[in-house]
């Protein structure tokens, strides 16, 4: 029968039993054992200076690595902190280095919201590791690193899209103001709407649930009046386009446009809708002309539905 052999028990060891200053004795091992970061990092580390100044402070390790970038290194022995995530930004903006590696003992889940923020939302490339020191029996400790959040392309590619999100809401709100400004001299019945992130805005049509709807898209811009006045099954709101549809043709002779009628009979709510296409938001060189069509095509949907709005 064969023999069992005994395996040992891997147990943490007190990071102070073995580093009991941090900045001396902690950054004098990690400066020359910087190799002990590749796997966690992909970054092949050489050492440029420890407490490199920054001002009135002191960054605890300045690092090349293999592409002949500046790392920096900021250490810490116990939880995370504002100060040591401060100081991370501080070195990180005025040594305009492109990737900061924090390395504590116990992330707070806080500051990992931040750096996982912070990779999204920015182009530098932060690493939060964890340290703990183990040993198996009477063996010598050993430094464990754990990577708790590093950038990937998961990570910068969400971030780019909500760059591009946001900045796709603030030339909304500009659209919309421009637009609003001009239809505001052709008509009041925008008066009382503001600019809005979203692709369209709407003003009420004289009927509840019934509203006349700008729209942009990146493929086109248009005037809807949009019927959802029946909350219910919906049946209410067909009854309402057809009694408009059988003015089709009046109505179209006083917009002088081709209509499109979505009566939608899967969905609840239906609409008239007037789509200009060719051109949309991503052309601002062209916003003026958009904006002045659409505003008369709405102040004709005014003048062609509102009288039959009211006879409903």
């Amino acid at each position: 029968m064969e023999s069992k052999k005994d395996i040992g028990k891997l147990k943490e060891v007190p990071l102070r039993e073995i580093w009991k200053n941090e900045a001396k004795d902690f950054t004098d091992w990690l400066s020359n054992n910087l190799d002990v970061l590749e796997e966690g990092t992909d970054q092949k580390l050489s050492l440029i200076k420890k407490e490199k100044e920054v001002g009135p402070f002191a960054l605890d390790i300045l690092a090349e690595n293999q592409n002949g970038e500046k790392v920096i290194i900021e250490n810490q022995l116990e939880k995370t902190d504002h100060t040591h995530l401060g100081q991370l930004l501080t070195y990180a903006i005025n040594l305009g280095s492109p990737i900061a590696i924090w390395i504590t003992h116990k992330p707070k889940s806080e500051h990992v919201k931040v750096i996982d923020w912070l990779n999204e939302n920015t182009e530098r490339s932060f690493y939060l590791l964890q340290i703990k020191a183990v040993k198996i029996g009477t063996s010598s400790p050993a430094a464990q690193f754990t990577v708790i959040s590093k950038p990937n392309d998961v990570t910068k590619k969400v971030g780019q899209e909500k760059k591009e999100l946001a900045e796709t809401e603030h030339q909304r709100i500009a659209f919309w103001k421009s637009l609003l400004d001009k239809m505001n001299k052709k008509s009041s019945l925008f008066g009382a709407i503001s600019p809005s992130i979203n692709h369209w805005i709407s003003a009420g049509a004289g009927k509840s649930g019934i509203t006349y709807n700008f729209v942009i898209t990146n493929n086109y811009v248009g005037t809807e009046l949009y019927i959802d006045y029946d909350k219910g099954k919906g049946t209410g709101n067909k009854k309402i386009f057809d009694k408009l549809y059988q003015n089709k043709k009046k109505i179209e002779s006083i917009i002088n446009r081709k209509l499109k009628w979505e009566r939608k009979d899967k969905k609840r709510s239906s609409a008239i809708e007037c789509h200009i296409e060719g051109y949309g938001l991503k052309d601002q060189d062209k916003w003026d002309e958009m904006q002045e069509k659409i505003t008369d095509i709405m102040v004709k949907f005014d003048k062609a539905f509102t009288s039959l709005i009211k006879s409903l």
